[in-house]
Formats: C-alpha cells, sequence, structure tokens
C-alpha cells in the first residue's frame, strides 16, 4: 500500500494516479475533499483528508491507516505549503515547516 500526501492536485495527484495505473494500492492524503474526492476516484481506493498544519489531524489520519491497513509499504511525502508570511499553527509551529 502506498500512502500520497499532497494528493489533492499537482504532483500527488498526477503520482498517485500512475502508482495507482502500475498496479499499486494508493492511499490519496490531502486538504480539499473535492479535488481529493476526484483524484481518488481515479485511483479506485478511499481518501483521507488531513491538515498538517494540525497535529491532531495527524494522528487521526496515522489511526485512521492503522485501522485500515496492515502495513504502509511506500509513503510519498508531498504535502507542502509556502506561506507569504510567517504564520503559527494551531500546535504553535511555523506553519512552512509543519
Amino acid at each position: 500500500m502506498v500512502v500520497v500526501t499532497g494528493a489533492s492536485s499537482g504532483i500527488g495527484a498526477a503520482a498517485a494516479e500512475e502508482l495507482s495505473r502500475r498496479g499499486a494500492t494508493v492511499v490519496p492524503v490531502g486538504r480539499d475533499p473535492d479535488r481529493l474526492a476526484r483524484v481518488a476516484g481515479r485511483v479506485g481506493e478511499e481518501p483521507l483528508r488531513a491538515d498538517f498544519a494540525s497535529l491532531a489531524d495527524v494522528r487521526r489520519l496515522a489511526a485512521a491507516l492503522l485501522d485500515r491497513y496492515e502495513r504502509i509499504h511506500v509513503l510519498v511525502n508531498n504535502a507542502g505549503t509556502m506561506a507569504a508570511r510567517r504564520t503559527l499553527t494551531e500546535d504553535g509551529y511555523e506553519s512552512t515547516f509543519a
């Protein structure tokens, strides 16, 4: 099983679709539920929504993955953001690093 973060658009969506086309079971992860659902429809696996700026969301995602799958074979860490101004997450971390 392959988990692709940032899979709701761009490189993450393209990677999820290509890995699925090559036969992998791909779980797309992203923030935007509408875009994520479109990608999930193309890869055939239920998406998981998570905003990595929230540690609670990260923990919820980890729990959901552990409940659904025996193991993760590949993790594609593609999620990212870049803020024009310094902002902090709800957990007090600078958002670009979160």
